[in-house]
């Protein structure tokens, strides 16, 4: 009788993590390396303020921006959005859908009063 076919490696299979450019591309996400820091906030703007509101409001937004990420880099790579929504009591996705000041109260930020 003849040994059934065994492969020669019984081991798990290894991945080249150097050359493989997925796998840079998915390190790069979860490490915020491609981020660009002028893109827009997704945060709504409810209302339509006058122009001196309209600073605070874009200050403000520039704080929640700078918090957040602030917040998802001091947790785990794999675990920021659950342990986000664990802490917060919701999504990110769902902090940037509500208004502008609401977002500021969760992550207790205070508006510039002028």
């Amino acid at each position: 009788m003849s040994k059934p076919n065994t492969p020669l490696h019984s081991g798990p299979i290894q991945l080249n993590l150097i050359n493989s450019t997925r796998l840079q591309t998915l390190r790069n996400q979860s490490s915020g390396a491609g981020q660009d820091p002028h893109r827009q906030s997704a945060f709504k703007n409810v209302g339509h303020p006058d122009h001196e509101e309209d600073a605070q409001t874009a200050r403000l937004r520039q704080r929640i921006d700078q918090r957040v990420i602030e917040i998802l880099s001091q947790l785990p790579a794999g675990k920021q959005r659950s342990l986000f929504k664990l802490r917060f009591g919701l999504e990110l996705d769902e902090l940037k859908q509500l208004p502008i000041r609401q977002a500021a109260e969760i992550l207790k930020i205070k508006p510039d009063r002028p």
